[in-house]
C-alpha cells in the first residue's frame, strides 16, 4: 500500500491516464497511512482477541482514520470511471465499474456494521471486508490492464 501511495504523489501530472489526470491525494494518504499503521485486533482475530476493541491503540486509530479517505476515493473512482466509460461507449466497462463501486460500498458497510458488533453480522465481518477489498482491488487491476492495453495499441499505431 505504501509504494502505491507514494507513486500517486510522484507520478507526473501528464503521465496519468484520463480521466484521472489529477489523482486524488486523499487516496494516496489513505494507502500510505493504512500501510504504515497496523489495525487493532478485533472479532477474535487473532485467536484469543476479544470481540470488541475496548482501548484502541494509536496505531489502530490512525489506521482507521487514514484508510477511510482511500476507501472513499476508490468508491468515487469506480463511479467516475463508470461515467467516463459510458461516454466513450464502453457499456461493459461502465457496468463493471458501477457494480464494483456498489459491491464495495455494500460489503464495506456490512463489514463496518459487523465490526461494530451487530449481532447478526458479527461472524461475517472478515468475509465482508475481504469481499470489499477484492471487489475494489480487482477493479483497479482490471482498469490498469485496460489502460496498458490501450497504451500499447496507441504505440503500435503510432509506429506503423
Amino acid at each position: 500500500m505504501v509504494p502505491r501511495g507514494v507513486y500517486s504523489f510522484i507520478l507526473p501530472h501528464n503521465k496519468r491516464p484520463p480521466p484521472n489526470r489529477s489523482e486524488n491525494p486523499y487516496r494516496a494518504i489513505g494507502l500510505i497511512g493504512a500501510g504504515i499503521f497496523v489495525t487493532d485486533p478485533v472479532n477474535g482475530f487473532p485467536p484469543g482477541t476479544p470481540d470488541q476493541v475496548l482501548h484502541p491503540t494509536l496505531h489502530g486509530s490512525l489506521h482507521d482514520l487514514l484508510s477511510v479517505p482511500g476507501f472513499i476515493a476508490l468508491i468515487g473512482a469506480c463511479f467516475v470511471f463508470s461515467r467516463w466509460f459510458a461516454k466513450r461507449g464502453e457499456r461493459r466497462w461502465a457496468i463493471y465499474s458501477t457494480l464494483s463501486g456498489v459491491v464495495f460500498v455494500v460489503a464495506f458497510g456490512l463489514a463496518t456494521m459487523a465490526f461494530s458488533q451487530v449481532e447478526s453480522l458479527v461472524n461475517f465481518g472478515g468475509l465482508f471486508q475481504r469481499i470489499a477489498v477484492i471487489a475494489g482491488l480487482s477493479w483497479l487491476t482490471m482498469l490498469a490492464i485496460f489502460f496498458l492495453r490501450a497504451l500499447s495499441k496507441t504505440r503500435r499505431q503510432a509506429s506503423a
